[in-house]
């Protein structure tokens, strides 16, 4: 396995879209690495439709309250086979392109700013406790999950490897199938 996750990432907001739900929920990847630092939670392995370990993560509660749940309209979900996808399909086509309608077609956002608390006397006297910096870099990097389970919980990677990405369950049972991932952009 590989380092990979949200300790080293470069993105600067993290997307997990589970189509199931018909959500995707977002955040900031400093807050995030605050609530980890703050919480020290157990860190799990991760593992693919035949058992196979493909990673490892943290498990984050959906309900954190710097994460931000967006609903996808029945019409965006509805273009794919989610059921049978493979993580492949599902992952690096589809979901990145939902990801991509949401924010073309306005109906999710996300905006670039960092609060900071203003930390000395002299500064909360004259200006208040809080200062927004609007920052709009030339490239915001966001990274896509795709969540084929249902959970009240993400799975906030730290490691990343092993992955069967062509596999897909039919009838009960895993098998491969071969799709060339294209490019969305």
């Amino acid at each position: 396995m590989i380092n990979r996750g949200i300790h080293d990432t470069k993105a600067d907001w993290w997307c997990h879209f589970f189509p199931h739900e018909k959500t995707i929920y977002s955040y900031v990847v400093r807050h995030m690495q605050e609530w980890l630092k703050d919480h020290k939670p157990v860190e799990i392995i991760g593992r693919s439709k035949d058992g196979t370990e493909t990673g490892k993560g943290y498990i984050v509660p959906k309900s954190s309250p710097f994460i931000r749940p967006v609903m996808v309209p029945d019409n965006m979900i509805e273009q794919f086979d989610w059921a049978n996808a493979t993580d492949r399909q599902a992952g690096l086509l589809w979901g990145e392109q939902v990801l991509d309608w949401m924010l073309a077609t306005g109906r999710m956002n996300l905006p670039y700013f960092r609060a900071n608390k203003l930390t000395k006397k002299t500064e909360q006297m004259s200006f208040g406790d809080f200062g927004l910096q609007f920052q709009l870099p030339e490239v915001l990097l966001i990274e896509v999950k795709t969540e084929q389970v249902r959970s009240n919980n993400l799975f906030v990677q730290t490691m990343e490897g092993g992955h069967r990405v062509h596999q897909r369950k039919q009838a009960g049972r895993v098998v491969e199938h071969f799709v060339k991932a294209q490019p969305l952009f």
